[in-house]
């Protein structure tokens, strides 16, 4: 919105680029050789181009310009906000322990922490079954995996109080 004040060009301009974008991703998913969505994608590509063409004569579009994300925060005057966002976004995609740990409903670790246990368990009640170790050990698995069920299940329900 930032950018749309400064630049009352902006909006049209962002709008074809995106669909330029979206476009370029259905070639290539077409490109990529998944059989019977061809024509189906031949016919969005199609109409994305249709699309881009009416907006670009309604709104005097002759940019081709792509808009990036950096560049609106820039001509929005928001380029700190952008670097502060950016990093934070960051954090969560190359730390994801830490931004798990960090998220404040506390819902994401207990719901790792089941679904780790239950891979694992499943992995000793396949080589229990496999390797024939006593039948024991699979009822005691299984028996974990109920409990962390439940933790996680307890600790959803806390959280949804708070």
């Amino acid at each position: 919105m930032a950018a749309a004040v400064v630049n009352k060009s902006f909006p049209a301009e962002k709008v074809v680029a995106e669909i330029e974008e979206e476009r370029e991703k259905l070639k290539q998913w077409r490109d990529g050789g998944a059989t019977g969505w061809d024509t189906v994608l031949d016919e969005v590509v199609r109409q994305s181009d249709e699309f881009e063409q009416e907006l670009r004569n309604r709104y005097s579009v002759t940019s081709k310009k792509k808009w990036k994300t950096w560049e609106a925060a820039k001509l929005g005057k928001l380029q700190a906000e952008y670097v502060k966002d950016y990093f934070v976004g960051s954090k969560h995609v190359h730390g994801m322990l830490s931004a798990l740990v960090e998220r404040q409903e506390g819902l994401y670790v207990p719901d790792a922490i089941y679904c780790l246990t239950s891979s694992l368990t499943m992995v000793v009640v396949l080589l229990n079954v496999y390797f024939r170790i006593p039948a024991d050990l699979g009822n005691d698995s299984l028996a974990v995996v109920r409990e962390a069920k439940k933790a996680r299940d307890s600790a959803l329900a806390a959280a949804l109080t708070l």
